[in-house]
C-alpha cells in the first residue's frame, strides 16, 4: 500500500510537471507568433512607405535570402521622359533637324538606389544617366552593412543590366573609397572582377564598354 501510494505521488508530481512545461511552451509559442506579427508588420510598415517616395526595380536572392533594390519614384519618372526623347531622337536620320532639336534639351538625370534585406536598408548607389553623351556614371556605390557578403556586387550587376536595357554605350565611375575601411586598390580589384576596365589608375577611373551606335540590342527596352 505504501509503494502504491508514493508511486500515485510520483506519478502525480510528474503530470503536474509536464503540465507546467506544456504551458511554458504554449506561451513562449505565442510570444514566438506575436514576434512574427510584429516583424511582418514592421516590413509591410516599411515596404508601404517606401512605394509612396520609391519603386521597386529589383527584386532577387542573395544565398538564402531575399532582397529588393529602390529607386527614388520621381527621379525614376524624370529618367523615363528623358529616356523617351532619346528614343525619340534616334527614330530620325543624324542628319535630320529635329533631331539635332532633340539632342539640345537632352540632359543629365540622378537616380538614387537602395538595395534591402531583412527590411534593412544594407547599401546605397546614386547613377548619373547622361542622355546626351549615352553614358551611365556611377556616383557612389557604398554597402552599409554585412560587407564582402555580396550586396555591393548584387547592386552592381542591376546597374549593369539596367545600363544594357536603355542601351547606353558606355558605364564609367572613380573609385572613392567612402570609408577608412576600404582602399582604392580594393576597389579597383572589385570593378575588373565584374567586367570593367581601368583607363586611368591616377584618378581611379573605370569604365565598361557595352555598345557602339551601330549595335542591335536583343534584350528587352525598359518598361515604362
Amino acid at each position: 500500500m505504501w509503494f502504491r501510494s508514493s508511486e500515485k505521488i510520483r506519478l502525480s508530481n510528474r503530470c503536474e510537471l509536464l503540465e507546467e512545461e506544456n504551458r511554458e511552451l504554449v506561451i513562449h509559442q505565442q510570444n514566438l507568433q506575436t514576434k512574427m506579427e510584429k516583424i511582418q508588420h514592421d516590413m509591410n510598415h516599411t515596404i508601404n512607405v517606401l512605394l509612396k517616395k520609391s519603386i521597386i526595380v529589383h527584386e532577387g536572392q542573395l544565398g538564402e535570402k531575399s532582397y529588393y533594390i529602390t529607386c527614388h519614384k520621381e527621379q525614376y519618372e524624370e529618367f523615363l521622359k528623358m529616356y523617351g526623347l532619346v528614343s525619340f531622337k534616334n527614330s530620325f536620320p543624324p542628319d535630320s533637324v529635329i533631331r539635332k532639336n532633340v539632342e539640345c534639351n537632352l540632359s543629365e538625370k540622378l537616380i538614387f538606389h537602395s538595395i534591402y534585406m531583412d527590411n534593412t536598408r544594407m547599401g546605397r548607389c546614386t547613377i548619373a544617366y547622361d542622355a546626351r553623351a549615352n553614358n551611365i556614371c556611377i556616383c557612389e556605390l557604398e554597402t552599409l552593412k554585412n560587407k564582402n557578403k555580396g550586396i555591393g556586387t548584387k547592386m552592381l550587376q542591376y546597374i549593369i543590366n539596367f545600363a544594357k536595357k536603355v542601351e547606353v554605350r558606355t558605364i564609367t565611375g572613380s573609385a572613392r573609397p567612402l570609408d577608412s575601411s576600404t582602399t582604392y586598390d580594393r576597389l579597383l580589384m572589385f570593378y575588373k572582377k565584374n567586367g570593367f576596365v581601368i583607363d586611368d589608375n591616377l584618378m581611379s577611373n573605370f569604365k565598361m564598354e557595352l555598345f557602339s551606335d551601330n549595335d542591335k540590342v536583343d534584350d528587352k527596352k525598359i518598361k515604362k
